[in-house]
């Protein structure tokens, strides 16, 4: 009877540990458990977050792309390595188009060719106002001048028919910020521009043959102004500008040629040779149309 109540006491011990150890062995799961699921839903929910904000930004992104031919986007700035989206994008125009300018005493007619690079915002600012900044490069080709000399005491005029080639090439380089809303835009300009004419006069001499008298020159200095224009579906840009500077005529770039001598043309009357120094704020005056492509 003792051995019988002894083993009874003894299993009813053991099956207390065992109860025990189970509920140790389970509150251990479920801490594990719990610590699992909780880590889990928490980058859940930050997987989410950051997927939300992204398609949110890709949205303005897809409003702003949609007119946008094929290429038309160059190249974008990402703020972080991954799921973020671009603030801004770079454009490159080519342009061709016209211009009229008054430098001094004479005028000039060109056609103009050019090439711009700017950047410009996604995310507007107050009014859905975009900011836009970048630089480019002009070539104006001088076709006809008109008016009278900026380098001769005398300042005659020009010969304006009946001569062969162009009477001059310039390259402009200026720098723009601007703004811009629904495709109309207004830009500031600065830079540096160069012009290199060759002036053609009428002979002097009493039976009017023989070759029409030149002379190379050139002009430089800063140059300012403004610029206006329309983006039609953002490919095409329509625009206007004008410029504005005092340029100086060097003195050791300007060359007669062998007709000037026997024309009255000479260091006696080339202001530059009889002065000894370049020629100072020459006003300079350009008005430009022009028409862009988007690529």
């Amino acid at each position: 009877m003792k051995k019988h109540t002894q083993s009874l006491k003894n299993l009813s011990s053991k099956n207390l540990a065992l109860k025990v150890s189970n509920g140790l062995l389970a509150l251990v799961l479920s801490v594990g458990v719990s610590g699992v699921f909780s880590s889990a839903w928490s980058a859940s929910s930050r997987k989410s977050s950051a997927s939300n904000s992204y398609k949110s930004l890709q949205s303005n992104q897809s409003r702003f792309t949609k007119n946008f031919a094929s290429g038309s986007i160059v190249s974008g700035s990402r703020a972080n390595a991954s799921n973020s989206e671009r603030r801004w994008y770079i454009f490159n125009e080519g342009a061709v188009g016209g211009s009229y300018t008054m430098l001094g005493k004479a005028n000039y007619w060109a056609v103009d060719l050019g090439y711009n690079v700017y950047i410009r915002t996604i995310e507007s600012a107050v009014g859905g106002i975009n900011f836009l900044a970048g630089a480019g490069v002009n070539f104006p080709i001088y076709l006809k001048a008109g008016g009278k000399s900026n380098i001769l005491s005398d300042h005659r005029g020009f010969q304006t028919k009946d001569y062969d080639g162009i009477v001059g090439w310039g390259s402009e380089i200026p720098v723009m910020l601007g703004i811009e809303k629904s495709g109309f835009y207004l830009t500031g300009l600065v830079g540096y521009g160069w012009l290199f004419m060759t002036d053609i006069y009428p002979t002097t001499n009493q039976s009017g043959n023989g070759a029409f008298p030149r002379v190379e020159t050139s002009y430089d200095g800063i140059i300012y102004g403004a610029g206006i224009g329309y983006k039609v579906s953002n490919v095409i840009n329509i625009g206007f500008r004008y410029l504005h500077g005092d340029m100086t005529n060097r003195k050791d770039e300007t060359k007669p040629d062998t007709a000037a001598g026997s024309n009255n043309i000479n260091g006696s009357n080339i202001i530059t040779q009889t002065r000894g120094r370049d020629i100072y704020d020459i006003a300079y005056d350009k008005f430009q149309l022009f028409l862009a492509f988007i690529f």
